[in-house]
């Protein structure tokens, strides 16, 4: 065994362990980076006089001051922030500028022995989190922890919290050595960060490693396990950067431009030596790009990026994950938006082949260490996502639980995962309008189940209203009296049927639903007084939402063409399609004279007007909620009420057309107004229907590995 005296020391009230990277401040414990705890050690042994510059930047970095500069500023501001008021008056180090630093307070070393029992003790994993062949003793018995000695069936082992910061964490990127992991958080202000934990210290806090107004995410890692590569948007005039950061030097360098759909596009093969992400092409458009990487973790120039996107077919490709021998890419590829299934690339054949039919959405996917089977997560055939296991070689699938997970990842060395968790938990409900103090006014609910119920529409002429819900399984569409009573399902598809719209005269509904042959987004219509529902044919395979014009003759209707959108009339007969915008118009809805269409935009923020028989558009209102729609609506012919995000605050606000004049008619609390469900106003009964959405909660959970329980695949 060998001794260090700089093993333990104190400083104040804070007790640091140099090998362990921790310093405890008598109630948490927190997990340091290694080059700024060797900068606090330097500063510490040398206490009462002043360490230039260059010893620090000798003993830390080697002598390389091209990193060492910078990273050395970086190391004193956190050795700062940790000792904060240690020393006297408030200062704890002392800096002559160009020169040197001294610590000021005085260190109390404590001798103390180490072997190798005590490194194992240090770098040990959570409680729960056990390399595969250990067994777990019950207390009723002796119980297989991992490897379940029970018969097979579906369902997932116990779950443990790994984050619980405010706002959202998502994005889990173990390292490849299992001691610390990487992921994306959202502060409640919206602020994206890339954030590290240390999984040998369970109760350390997370160490944010990235800083700035710019979104980053899409951490994941290259195979030395010291190197992260994560997506940063809007840093300066530059829109998209593929960023390197070695974490433990705390240095980044910008490797690549990239092109942003805010998933998880980036990837690291587990070679380390390419990176697969999004880039642009002036001919074929953004897709992605497998490029090598070379010396410095840069793109290898000798070695040009090679396109695994097709460009002239309509699928566009998002999530990617690399298999373990690092010759298959699992992919993404969203058809519609009620169509996404995971594709498996062969980098050797350069082809895809299709793994997955008929998802409504993936969430994310992880190969087993094995590279037999895939994770993924669908809500398919349930209320809520879930991962499921696809076999590979036969293509065989099984549920296996964890009911709002995402964005599964293995963690190396044991029979674990981590993924994010989220229930999203929608139901319909009002709130009066016109009232005096209805800015205050609480929503009640009208349609709350087990299930989640979005997007209500209000219908006059019939005293009904119109919403869809997957209480039964599947997304169907329903409708239900103005209080909620009555409820009757419309649709038995059992599969995905959303975006009902009431006809002027409340005898009809127009929905979309799947094409489960062509798996086209197809408009359907249902009559009350037949009973009857009709597919209209369009000839067009990817459709948003669409809505009724005045006359009740035709539908307005966003249609998808690869990356374009714009608005189209369909006539309800069928005999007519007139394309009617071409500035890139994603949801609209007629005037109630006819006289105009008033549409949202999808790469620009506001709500705009043009003429219905064409010609220049206008912009109305500059602060409607951008990345969502629907989320307006006509209470009058000369009148608007929108959704804005204001403050922290969801807010409904009424807006008058002839002054440009906005009243405050609803202030909610966070995101509670969902930017994604229609808004629907009954003038006659004074109330505003819409989607309310529960706060959420996001986090990143670790459980033992679904696969290990033995079920069958299907």
């Amino acid at each position: 065994m060998s001794t260090h005296k700089q093993l333990v020391f104190e400083i104040g009230p804070l007790r640091f362990d140099s090998l362990a990277h921790t310093v405890n401040d008598g109630s948490r414990e927190t997990a340091i980076p290694p080059k700024v705890m060797a900068v606090l050690v330097a500063l510490a042994e040398n206490h009462g006089r002043l360490v230039t510059r260059s010893e620090l930047i000798d003993t830390v970095w080697d002598g390389n001051e091209y990193v060492g500069e910078n990273a050395l500023n970086n190391a004193i501001w956190r050795v700062r922030q940790i000792l904060g008021e240690s020393g006297e008056d408030g200062e704890a180090i002392k800096t002559v500028p160009k020169t040197g630093y001294q610590l000021l307070p005085e260190p109390t070393f404590h001798e103390t022995e180490t072997d190798d029992a005590y490194h194992a003790t240090k770098a040990a994993a959570p409680r729960w989190l056990v390399p595969a062949a250990v067994a777990f003793v019950a207390a009723a018995g002796i119980a297989v922890f991992w490897m379940s000695s029970q018969a097979p069936r579906p369902g997932a082992g116990p779950a443990e919290l790994a984050t619980q910061l405010p706002g959202r964490e998502v994005y889990a990127a173990p390292s490849p050595d299992g001691t610390r992991f990487a992921f994306m958080h959202v502060s409640p202000a919206g602020e994206q960060h890339i954030y590290l934990q240390d999984l040998r210290a369970s109760s350390a806090e997370p160490e944010r490693l990235t800083s700035g107004d710019a979104s980053h995410y899409s951490p994941t890692w290259a195979p030395d396990g010291r190197h992260l590569a994560y997506v940063r948007l809007g840093n300066g005039d530059a829109d998209c950067e593929v960023v390197v950061r070695d974490t433990f030097e705390d240095v980044e360098r910008v490797v690549d431009e990239c092109v942003d759909l805010s998933h998880q596009t980036l990837s690291w093969s587990p070679d380390g030596r390419s990176l697969v992400y999004r880039k642009d092409d002036a001919e074929a458009g953004p897709g992605l790009y497998v490029t090598p990487i070379g010396a410095g973790f840069s793109p290898n120039e000798e070695l040009a990026p090679r396109r695994i996107s097709c460009a002239d077919c309509p699928l566009t490709d998002k999530e990617v994950s690399w298999s373990p021998d690092s010759r298959m890419l699992a992919v993404t590829r969203t058809r519609n938006r009620m169509s996404e299934d995971v594709y498996l690339f062969d980098t050797e054949r350069w082809q895809f082949r299709r793994l997955t039919y008929g998802e409504p959405s993936i969430e994310g996917h992880a190969w087993s260490r094995d590279g037999s089977r895939l994770l993924y997560v669908s809500d398919k055939h349930s209320l809520d996502r879930r991962i499921w296991a696809v076999d590979i070689a036969t293509g065989n699938k099984r549920e296996l639980g964890h009911e709002g997970a995402g964005f599964p990842a293995y963690l190396p060395d044991y029979d674990a995962i981590m993924f994010y968790r989220r229930r999203a938990n929608s139901y319909v409900a009002s709130v009066p309008l016109d009232t005096g103090d209805s800015a205050q006014s609480f929503p009640s609910p009208v349609i709350q189940t087990s299930g989640a119920e979005r997007s209500p529409e209000y219908s006059a002429a019939s005293n009904r209203l119109v919403y869809y819900s997957n209480i039964s399984g599947h997304n169907e569409i329903w409708t239900a009296d103005a209080d909620g009573s009555g409820r009757r399902q419309i649709t038995q598809f059992e599969a995905s049927a959303i975006d009902p719209s009431w006809s002027p005269d409340g005898t009809r509904l127009s929905f979309l639903a799947r094409d489960a042959d062509t798996e086209a987004v197809v408009i359907h219509l249902y009559d009350f007084g037949s009973g009857q529902v009709e597919a209209l044919a369009t000839g067009f395979g990817d459709l948003g939402f669409p809505t009724w014009a005045v006359d009740g003759q035709s539908l307005i209707v966003p249609v998808w063409q690869g990356s374009a959108v714009d608005l189209w009339r369909v006539a309800i007969d069928g005999s007519q399609l007139t394309r009617m915008t071409r500035t890139g118009a994603k949801f609209g809805r007629e005037s109630p004279d006819g006289e105009h269409i008033y549409f949202n935009k999808a790469d620009r923020r506001g709500l705009f007007r043009m003429p219905a028989a064409g010609g220049a558009d206008v912009l109305v209102i500059d602060d409607i909620v951008s990345s969502g729609f629907g989320n307006w609506v006509f209470s009058s012919p000369d009148t608007i009420l929108y959704a804005r995000r204001k403050g922290g605050r969801s807010e409904i606000v009424r807006y008058h057309l002839a002054t440009g004049a906005r009243e405050v008619m609803l202030r909610h609390p966070g995101r509670t107004i969902h930017r994604f469900g229609m808004i629907s106003y009954a003038e006659e009964l004074g109330l505003l229907f819409f989607t309310h959405m529960e706060p959420q909660q996001i986090d990143i959970w670790m459980a033992p590995d679904p696969l290990t329980l033995g079920v069958a695949d299907n």
